[in-house]
């Protein structure tokens, strides 16, 4: 018998921070208005995503305090929700697989990773630093936008466990989690979430431990 498969958005999600971005942002005094623009215009393609990479680095790599530690803390201030350590346990020791699908930087879905111990993550972006660690590199995995970067993992998720992908449970809240609602048909949308998922939606949670009662 397969094992059954859930997965989860991170920010706004299993956090209480609903954009980890912003929140970087905000901690390294960027300019927001700038780094929104890049975001939305890869997202929907008037902007390549190889001159979003280029005009991020061109704003970070100047910046006196973009170095590991202080981005560590920055992160480490973003809490998770209350109640999600105790689902992600729950599911696992329910025989589930637990899989987080984030659009965010891989440095910090690696930290949420270990307060939570999935079995596996992806993250859309790459943070390297050098042996000073200074921030040298900002990268983005994937030749296309964040929506179809979430399905794409998905449909690996499924050939790789023998599971088909409309039976993979996803729970999110964001506009980029609209195609993996639409795909699996198993979206769980947790508030407060994008008007855009509710259409798709399999069933809408108040909170995270209501996935207990419906999975």
């Amino acid at each position: 018998m397969n094992r059954k498969i859930v997965c989860f958005d991170v920010d706004g999600t299993l956090t209480e921070v609903k954009s980890s971005w912003e929140e970087l942002t905000r901690g390294l005094a960027l300019p927001a208005d700038e780094i929104s623009e890049i975001y939305y215009r890869t997202e929907d393609g008037s902007m390549s995503f190889a001159e979003g990479e280029k005009r991020l680095k061109d704003i970070f790599l100047t910046c006196e305090n973009a170095n590991r530690e202080y981005i560590t803390g920055l992160f480490e201030k973003m809490p998770l929700r209350k109640d999600a350590p105790g689902l992600i346990n729950y599911l696992k020791s329910n025989d589930y697989l637990v899989y987080l699908v984030s659009g965010t930087i891989d440095m910090y879905v690696e930290m949420i990773a270990k307060q939570l111990n999935p079995d596996g993550f992806m993250s859309c972006w790459s943070f390297d630093f050098d042996k000073q660690n200074a921030l040298s590199d900002i990268g983005y995995l994937g030749g296309v936008n964040q929506k179809h970067m979430k399905a794409n993992y998905l449909r690996g998720l499924s050939k790789d466990h023998g599971i088909p992908v409309n039976e993979i449970f996803y729970a999110g809240d964001s506009s980029n989690d609209l195609e993996a609602f639409k795909m699996t048909g198993k979206g769980i949308a947790v508030e407060p979430f994008s008007e855009v998922l509710r259409p798709a939606a399999w069933r809408t949670v108040e909170d995270l431990d209501k996935i207990r009662e419906i999975l």
